[in-house]
């Protein structure tokens, strides 16, 4: 049984108290946020015993095997790094960090401790993906030619970000896809062009930040791709997310819609069916490819298995963004600077 703590008591904190909470190897411990009120509505909603403002002190109090590290994007490095030299495991909320230099400390950290630290691309997770690893490693596409992959999400998405002004669709949504791409094509990307529009959210909105951001990539084993995320498709849009890859070899082709599942209901409006992140099975539990992530997480410690995406797809991950952060500004391709760690 593995024994959870919780940093960040938000709208993925309260996911992750509701995973840890109904997974039979797992007990959540212990929540921890700055804003008591919303840490103890997460206890309470998931019967969680102890609530603490202070993680330091959660750390030094609490008999915690592992913790998830649910804050927002920019403030990952602290509490990570405390966890890990705590002797803690650690589940991490991707980005890994909106910096290379927060990424290479928190890869020190994870050295000098001897403990394990996940970065959450549950995307990895989803079934469809290990029917899609598995035709790669067969190799019935031959050599990898080109690959077209989109995240998208309804503008409504900023509403639930009380932090929205702080991150954009680099971020918040490329991240997922750069992730994905990279282990789909078992290569680093190593030079990137990006262009942007900014325009509904910064006039009705006010936020200073892009709509839509549109990237080509180059790959190290020479495959090229577009990856591409906007979070302002309209609220009538009928899906919660907006998921497609086509990946184009020598020897043929694979196309993947991630969110169709065969649910569609039409009526005098457009309906969402969040069947995506999850879905209650049988027993009331949620089940779906994120929760089968955290899971996962939990089975490897159970089981003495390396989890991934670990640190360093965590740190290549950073890199490819802060490159493509610069190509947004300078307007030219860069080149990903990749370190060794």
């Amino acid at each position: 049984m593995i024994k959870m703590g919780l940093i960040g008591a938000g709208t993925m904190g309260d996911m992750y108290a509701r995973a840890f909470t109904q997974y039979h190897d797992s007990q959540m411990v212990a929540v921890c946020d700055l804003n008591e009120k919303l840490a103890r509505e997460v206890a309470k909603r998931h019967g969680i015993d102890k609530v603490y403002t202070s993680y330091d002190k959660m750390l030094a109090e609490c008999p915690l095997d592992a913790v998830t590290v649910a804050t927002p994007d920019f403030v990952h490095r602290a509490p990570v790094i405390a966890c890990l030299g705590a002797g803690k495991h650690v589940l991490c909320e991707k980005p890994m960090a909106l910096t290379v230099e927060d990424c290479l400390a928190m890869v020190d950290a994870v050295h000098k401790s001897g403990k394990q630290l996940m970065i959450n691309f549950g995307n990895r997770q989803r079934p469809i993906s290990y029917k899609l690893q598995q035709q790669m490693a067969e190799n019935e596409l031959g050599p990898i030619e080109y690959i077209y992959m989109r995240l998208n999400e309804k503008r409504t998405k900023t509403d639930t970000l009380a932090w929205a002004d702080k991150t954009s669709p680099l971020w918040f949504l490329i991240s997922h896809v750069t992730d994905y791409v990279r282990w789909i094509v078992g290569s680093e990307i190593v030079e990137v062009y990006g262009v942007s529009y900014t325009g509904y959210l910064k006039k009705a909105k006010k936020l200073d930040t892009p709509d839509t951001t549109v990237f080509l990539v180059k790959f190290e084993n020479g495959a090229r791709a577009t990856l591409e995320s906007s979070w302002v498709l309209p609220e009538t849009y009928p899906r919660v997310v907006d998921v497609k890859l086509d990946i184009l070899g020598e020897q043929g082709m694979i196309q993947v819609d991630f969110y169709e599942q065969g649910f569609q209901t039409f009526f005098e409006a457009a309906v969402d069916h969040p069947l995506d992140m999850g879905v209650p099975n049988f027993t009331g539990q949620t089940t779906g490819w994120w929760y089968n992530s955290c899971y996962y997480f939990v089975d490897c410690l159970e089981k003495g298995r390396h989890p991934v995406p670990d640190e360093r797809d965590g740190l290549a991950v950073v890199e490819t963004l802060v490159a493509m952060d610069q190509s947004l500004k300078q307007g030219k391709n860069v080149t990903v600077e990749h370190h060794k760690v």
